[in-house]
């Protein structure tokens, strides 16, 4: 099934302004939110997109798979001198879109991107800034609706180290669900045909898991497919997956996350494991 965004040519967008009402669409809650109640020249903080979904609804992961699922997006708009980084992608969840297994959230997220203002911005002179965003998401569960929108967040600027706002606890869950990059976990990555196997060799402080799954971040590996996990006596994990119908042509290395509830370090609560590795065979 091939979810397009035609249909988002079509939609009006609409300006949603910091302290209104959340906006409501079919399956989610959506709005701009801020982990601090102002900004200090040259001191980096978090906004985030809020996706508050209904009982059976989900929003997508950072893939691009072919088949289904669009992932949610920022475009920013921002004062001169601001950055914006990327959206720090917290680890996704297995789900169903219809019949069709995919990676996404049911939970309630926020979507984390570090914005550095100015050392220069002066709060006399400037008292208040306004960060725009235009939004993208698909939410789905037995169907799927679009929803394009675009974001103001505006927040005072001031000399005093800034107080945290009321959705700070959501932004350092989303921080404690980010994935770790580990040396405590040796992987490696081989193509056979339609399947690739995934390696995973225990080292010192690795906790091996008893069940995971992978989530490829292009569309390298198919999602609505069974992984097949395989373990050696000396814990080396082995996963299974199918290649998509649609794969990125020549592709030359693995990324992802590799994901369980148990953990992967004796020393810590993160559930997702960054995958990064060269895909050697064909």
């Amino acid at each position: 099934m091939k979810l397009v965004w035609i249909s988002l040519l079509c939609l009006a967008a609409g300006v949603l302004t910091a302290g209104a009402a959340p906006l409501k669409k079919p399956g989610v809650e959506v709005e701009l939110v801020s982990e601090v109640k102002s900004l200090r020249p040259g001191q980096a903080f978090r906004v985030g997109l809020r996706l508050k979904h209904e009982a059976g609804w989900h929003t997508y992961w950072r893939q691009q798979d072919p088949e289904v699922g669009v992932p949610t997006a920022l475009e920013w708009v921002l004062p001169e001198g601001f950055t914006a980084g990327e959206i720090e992608w917290p680890v996704p969840e297995v789900t169903h879109m219809a019949k069709y297994l995919c990676w996404g959230y049911e939970r309630e997220v926020v979507l984390p991107v570090v914005i550095t203002p100015p050392a220069t911005l002066d709060p006399a002179k400037t008292p208040s800034i306004s960060l725009k965003a235009k939004a993208r998401w698909m939410c789905c569960a037995t169907t799927c609706h679009p929803g394009f929108e675009e974001f103001t967040l505006s927040l005072p600027v001031s000399a005093n180290a800034p107080a945290p706002a009321e959705f700070r606890p959501l932004f350092l869950k989303a921080c404690a669900e980010r994935p770790l990059r580990t040396e405590a976990w040796k992987m490696s990555a081989e193509r056979a045909g339609g399947e690739i196997t995934l390696r995973l060799v225990p080292g010192a402080g690795a906790l091996p898991p008893s069940s995971l799954f992978f989530a490829c971040q292009d569309s390298l590996v198919w999602a609505d497919f069974p992984q097949t996990l395989t373990r050696q006596p000396d814990g080396t994990l082995s996963l299974v997956m199918k290649v998509s119908e649609m794969p990125p042509k020549e592709a030359k290395r693995l990324q992802g996350v590799v994901v369980s509830a148990e953990g992967w370090l004796a020393e810590s609560h993160a559930t997702g494991l960054v995958v990064d590795v060269e895909l050697t065979g064909k």
